[in-house]
């Protein structure tokens, strides 16, 4: 069987097949969760790389005061190449210049229970760019 979805992340139209002695029962509701390969890789890539970034701000929210200064170097270098990845690989996925500052990590030391929410807003700020972008007029 095939069913023709679009995709949830991006909008643009697919096919996907199911095997016909599968017993789907709600169609439509099967077509709402279905998205493009290149989405569906980029949404796991994001979430094992959150993970990432959230496991080792606990680590780190989790050190002793004292010891904190002796691993600082060490997290923040950790954290610089996670961000600088995780920047690289969202602005490829919404197409848009990359954008990345030491800001990230700054924010991540100071606030490592809040992590989650700060890789969010980045990647909410970088697909706001995009959508801005889209609706600038294009000058003749």
């Amino acid at each position: 069987m095939t069913i023709n979805y679009t995709c949830k992340f991006c909008g643009v139209p697919g096919t996907a097949t199911a095997d016909d002695d599968c017993p789907i029962q709600n169609i439509e509701a099967w077509r709402s969760w279905l998205c493009c390969n290149r989405c569906g890789a980029f949404q796991e890539w994001y979430r094992r790389m959150t993970a990432k970034i959230r496991h080792l701000c606990i680590q780190w929210a989790t050190k002793r005061p004292e010891a904190r200064q002796e691993a600082r170097d060490e997290y923040s270098k950790a954290l610089t190449s996670l961000t600088q990845t995780t920047a690289l690989q969202v602005c490829r996925y919404y197409r848009v210049d990359y954008v990345w500052d030491y800001d990230f990590v700054a924010q991540l030391i100071e606030r490592p229970d809040k992590a989650e929410f700060i890789v969010k807003a980045y990647e909410d700020i970088v697909r706001r760019t995009k959508l801005a972008k889209r609706e600038i007029p294009q000058s003749a």
